[in-house]
Order: structure tokens, then C-alpha cells, then sequence
């Protein structure tokens, strides 16, 4: 055997024993030690996202905030919070102002029945007959009646819309009102079948100052009642503005749009893509939604200008008849002044006559029928059974126009119903829902790009 010169000779082995084989080392792998955990990652393989990246935690509040943001803008739109918590229904205004209207119109019928009752003592003072104490029972009871309708119509309207400090007083002044007018009514004892002139002049005083006080404690508040319920709803900036005021949708609206816009730009910075389709249809939902309670022009249904106005024409009517009437009673009541009461009536009737027009023929026609029964019965020098026929035609003549303003009153609580009630009801139930859908769109838009950072 040749040898490789410069190589030792291999020893001799001895006989029978094998030669062992030495396998050639495989080669080890590049492994480099991670020196806060000691776990070895293979090198050339792609490391995860750096450590203490705060973008999964800044996506994870945005997801929780937009949708906030977008919610807030639709309670605010929808009217149903305000600067001052929550706010009274459009609906729940109207049915005050509805039952404060037939509060007044109940009261001043009862009123002038008691009126009525006096002055056919004070025409008719001869011996009772049936047919005078039938009227006189009659008329009575009307008045009672009504006067029992008054209290009911201010207690509904309290609990419709919330008990205003005039109502209670109201009340109370009702039942000292109605106390009051019993002991006038009824006549002293003695004078029952007769009564004498003495009592009927002081049961026409008692009238004349129950009167003025009732104005200044029944009518008056629940007039400044009906017109703080009108002006409310004809507002833009309360209730008829389907908000709490349109400041605060101006300012929750605005706000959340400006955050939604900033937030759309940050996420495209970011993730280096233009349009996230989730945050751009919360954006214009809030947008529009902000829009629609603050703009009138783009609102639902009509102006409630309109209703407000005819609403508010039938009221100041309302007043004027009762006036009007008060004042050819106390021409009838002994202890007046007929003449100043004419002219008084004259002017009265005169104002009431150029409105009329506007009222209807209905109305019309039944003012006509008791304008014709005023100069017989302020005749004095006519024959008692004249006067007291005309007092009849006078008092029934009467009650239809209350009873033809009345129904003009329902009318205009309907306009305004129409024109403010449904629009507001249809507006607040649109703001929520886009509320709840921008936010929807809000959490599914932010949270696709959180999966896509994942």
C-alpha cells in the first residue's frame, strides 16, 4: 500500500475487531438568542408588529367614541334632550294649549249664563210663573254645569305638559269664583218668589266685581298659558324646533361632524388610504342630521306660522265676545251706566264684525243672528215680555257663537297638530335612527381598519 508521503502510518489493528466509521458533523444552523427571553427565533424570518405600537389601542378608542359622537347628534336632533334635560313633546304642548283653550271657553259660557240669570231678575221682577222659573232653573243649571267643566280642563292641562305656577292658582281661584257666585245667585230668603230691587242690585254688584277679579286671576294666567304654549310651538329655537333649541343641536352636531372629519383624515394618514366608507356615511348622516333640525327650509312639513297664527286670531276673538257680552249685561244690570256701555258695545262689536270674514260663514251667520237681538233687548222702554223674549233670542244667539269659536279652536289645535305635531314626531324618529345608523356605520368602518392593522 502507498502512502501519501508526509501523512503517519494508520496503526495496525488487530485482527477481527471492525473499524469504526465517524459520520461527518451536519452543519448548525445560524441561532441567535433573544436576550430578554432566551427563545431563539430562526434568523431571515419576518418579525410582528413592533412593540409598544399604540395604533390598536388609538383605533380601539375612536371605535368607542364615533359612535358616541354620532348617537349624542341624533338625541339632540330629536328633541327629546335639551340644555335643561328632557323636553316636552311638541303633541304634549298642543294638548295643553287644546285643554287651557276649552278651560277659557267653559268658564266664560258659565260666566255669562250667571250674567244672563241676573238680568232676567233684574228685567222680570213680577210675580214668578212657571215659564220664568223654568228659564230661570234652566239657565241655572247650564251654568252649573258648565262651572263643574272648568277645573277638569286645568288639571289635563297640567298633566299634559307639565303644571305651570298659573294653573294651580287658576284653580284656586276657580273655587273661590264659583263660591262667590252661588251666594249671588241665589237670592236672599224671603225674596225667593219676589225677589226685591235692593237684592237684585246687590247681586249685580257682586257680578260686576267677581268679573274683574276673575280676570285678573282666571283668565289672564290661563291666557298667558295658551299664548307661552303658542309661541312655543311656532319657535324655531324651542319645541317647535324639534330640539331643546337649536343651539345645542348647532353645538353637538357641529362638534361631532368636526370630530368624525378629523378622524377620517387621521385614519387615512395612517393607514394611507383615502376613504374609510364607514366613517364618510357617519359623517354625512350626522351632517344632515345636524342640518335638518337647525335649517327650517329642509324640515318636515309646513311653516307652523300659519296654524300659530289662527290659533292665536280665535283666542283674542274668544276674549272679545266675552267682553263684548260682559258689557251689554251691565247695560241690562241695574247700576250701571247704559249709555258708556253702548258705546263700549258699539266699538266692541264693530271690531268683531271686520274679523268675522276671516272666521267663515258659519261664524258669520251666527253673529249676525245675535247682533239683531241687541236693540230690542237694550230697549228699555219695551214691554217686559219684549225684553225678556229678546234676552232669551239674546242668550241662546250668544252660546252658538261660543259654540261656533269653539269649534274654530278645535280646528286650529288640529292645524297645529298637522303643521308642528306630526312634522316633529316624523323628524325625531328620522334623527334617532340615522343617529343609530351613523353610528353603526362608525363602529363597522373603524373597526374593519383595526382587523386590517391586525
Amino acid at each position: 500500500m502507498s502512502l501519501t508521503p508526509g501523512m503517519p502510518a494508520a496503526a495496525p489493528q488487530p485482527a477481527g475487531v471492525p473499524t469504526p466509521t465517524v459520520a461527518t458533523p451536519l452543519p448548525t444552523p445560524n441561532v441567535a438568542a433573544t436576550p430578554q427571553t432566551g427563545i431563539t427565533t430562526t434568523a431571515g424570518l419576518s418579525a410582528g408588529p413592533a412593540q409598544g405600537s399604540r395604533m390598536p389601542v388609538d383605533l380601539r378608542k375612536l371605535r368607542a367614541a364615533a359612535p358616541i359622537a354620532c348617537v349624542l347628534t341624533g338625541l339632540a336632533a330629536s328633541g327629546l334632550v335639551g340644555l335643561d334635560g328632557l323636553q316636552q313633546s311638541p303633541y304634549a304642548v298642543i294638548d295643553q294649549h287644546r285643554y287651557v283653550s276649552e278651560a277659557l271657553h267653559t268658564f266664560r259660557d258659565a260666566d255669562l249664563l250667571a250674567g244672563s240669570y241676573l238680568a232676567l231678575q233684574a228685567i222680570d221682577s213680577s210675580a214668578p210663573s212657571p215659564e220664568r222659573t223654568e228659564r230661570l232653573n234652566r239657565w241655572r243649571g247650564r251654568y252649573t254645569a258648565r262651572s263643574q267643566e272648568v277645573g277638569p280642563y286645568v288639571v289635563q292641562a297640567a298633566g299634559a305638559a307639565g303644571a305651570l305656577p298659573e294653573l294651580p292658582s287658576a284653580v284656586n281661584a276657580m273655587t273661590s269664583y264659583a263660591t262667590s257666585m252661588e251666594r249671588t245667585l241665589t237670592p236672599p230668603a224671603g225674596s225667593a218668589t219676589s225677589p226685591a230691587r235692593s237684592p237684585v242690585e246687590a247681586a249685580s254688584a257682586s257680578y260686576r266685581r267677581l268679573g274683574a277679579d276673575a280676570q285678573t286671576r282666571i283668565l289672564t294666567p290661563l291666557q298667558t298659558v295658551s299664548a307661552a304654549g303658542l309661541t312655543r310651538l311656532g319657535s324655531d329655537d324651542a319645541v317647535g324646533g324639534r330640539a331643546g333649541g337649536r343651539a345645542l343641536v348647532i353645538l353637538v352636531g357641529g362638534l361631532s361632524t368636526v370630530a368624525l372629519v378629523l378622524t377620517s383624515a387621521w385614519l387615512a394618514r395612517k393607514t394611507h388610504r383615502i376613504v374609510n366608507p364607514g366613517l364618510a356615511l357617519a359623517t354625512l348622516l350626522t351632517l344632515g342630521v345636524t342640518a335638518m333640525a337647525t335649517v327650517p327650509g329642509i324640515s318636515f312639513g309646513d311653516s307652523p306660522e300659519v296654524s300659530v297664527r289662527q290659533a292665536t286670531r280665535v283666542g283674542q276673538l274668544s276674549e272679545q265676545l266675552y267682553q263684548l257680552r260682559r258689557t251689554e249685561l251691565s247695560s241690562v244690570l241695574p247700576g250701571g251706566d247704559p249709555a258708556a256701555a253702548q258705546r263700549e258695545w258699539q266699538e266692541r262689536s264693530g271690531q268683531i264684525t271686520g274679523n268675522a270674514r276671516t272666521m267663515g260663514s258659519e261664524f258669520t251667520a251666527a253673529w249676525r243672528a245675535y247682533t239683531t237681538q241687541h236693540a230690542p233687548l237694550v230697549r228699555t222702554r219695551s214691554p217686559v215680555t219684549e225684553r225678556v223674549a229678546a234676552l232669551t233670542a239674546s242668550t241662546e244667539a250668544f252660546s252658538n257663537v261660543l259654540s261656533v269659536t269653539r269649534t274654530a279652536q278645535a280646528v286650529a289645535a288640529r292645524g297645529l297638530t298637522n303643521s308642528v305635531g306630526d312634522p316633529a314626531y316624523l323628524e325625531s324618529g328620522t334623527a334617532l335612527v340615522a343617529g343609530l345608523v351613523a353610528a353603526g356605520a362608525a363602529w363597522v368602518g373603524i373597526g374593519r381598519r383595526l382587523r386590517e392593522y391586525r
